[in-house]
């Protein structure tokens, strides 16, 4: 069998956890990670088309994803991690999962690991993904979050009704966050409605200038990249991210037909070579 990179695998090559990273768990104290072993696991990243399209994103918002996602593979990277890296236009999937079955099949992980995915959609397709594969899914708990899905479902159960902020103030007396003892600092939980009120005529006054900074080369390449590929979508690049000036408006550029995963250089790990290199394939989405 071949790899993406062109590397030949037998049964024993298999690598032991392909470790998937979604674009808003970008830390290395992300649970994913616990018990990562180069020599024997491989990181996993994806950008497509559909995390940008099932609901029309924001420029500012898809270009603040890849650019943070490209930078977190470099430090990957830059650890000497095998990495399996697809780039918008540089492979041929619309969607998440049909990126990961493709992996799937061709790296043959003896098992998948993830953090808890943000979105339910997401995590509904990880998991369809894994099971027609026969891949063992490990979903394990995102510390970014205060609450886990399992403390909600207890939570919730036998309630009639589901009150957002009825949870906020649970978890509020669970992390004493905002508390003095049993009560809430300052002797209410909000202060939703002075803060709905409008500025009136005179606005909010002086605002400061938003903090920005220069784009390096991967977040100017980003934003070309959005500009031409999303240039539909709403908003504007215009001083969005650092202070290099956005692409104009502009004639979206053909696909590439090479480069699937860039990984890392020279790596021999079980799941083959990880090389900058990387076959030819149809290539279109994130």
């Amino acid at each position: 069998m071949t790899d993406l990179a062109g590397t030949d695998r037998s049964a024993n090559d298999r690598c032991r956890n392909l470790v998937l990273v979604l674009g808003d768990q970008l830390s290395f104290d992300s649970g994913a990670f616990d018990g990562f072993q180069p020599s024997e696991d491989r990181v996993w990243m994806a950008e497509v088309d559909e995390e940008s399209e099932h609901v029309p994103s924001h420029k500012a918002r898809i270009a603040l994803f890849l650019t943070a996602m490209r930078h977190f593979a470099q430090e990957v990277r830059a650890r000497g991690w095998p990495l399996e890296y697809l780039r918008l236009g540089e492979h041929p999937f619309p969607s998440l999962a049909e990126a990961l079955a493709d992996a799937l099949r061709n790296l043959r992980p003896r098992r998948l690991v993830t953090v808890e995915p943000g979105d339910w959609r997401v995590r509904q397709a990880l998991a369809a993904v894994a099971r027609n594969h026969q891949t063992p899914l490990e979903i394990r708990p995102d510390r970014c979050f205060v609450g886990s899905t399992e403390e909600f479902a207890r939570w919730a159960a036998g309630r009639r009704n589901l009150v957002q902020e009825h949870w906020y103030r649970q978890l509020r007396r669970k992390t004493g966050v905002l508390m003095e003892g049993p009560n809430p600092v300052g002797g209410r939980w909000n202060f939703d409605a002075e803060n709905r009120a409008s500025f009136g005529p005179g606005g909010p006054g002086l605002v400061p200038r938003p903090v920005g900074f220069p784009a390096d080369r991967i977040t100017s390449e980003v934003l070309g990249l959005v500009a031409r590929r999303f240039e539909g979508h709403p908003g504007s690049l215009e001083g969005s991210i650092g202070r290099s000036r956005a692409p104009r408006r502009s004639k979206r550029s053909p696909t590439s037909s090479e480069t699937v995963c860039p990984g890392s250089a020279g790596i021999k790990t079980p799941c083959g070579t990880a090389s900058r290199s990387s076959s030819t394939a149809d290539s279109r989405r994130r």
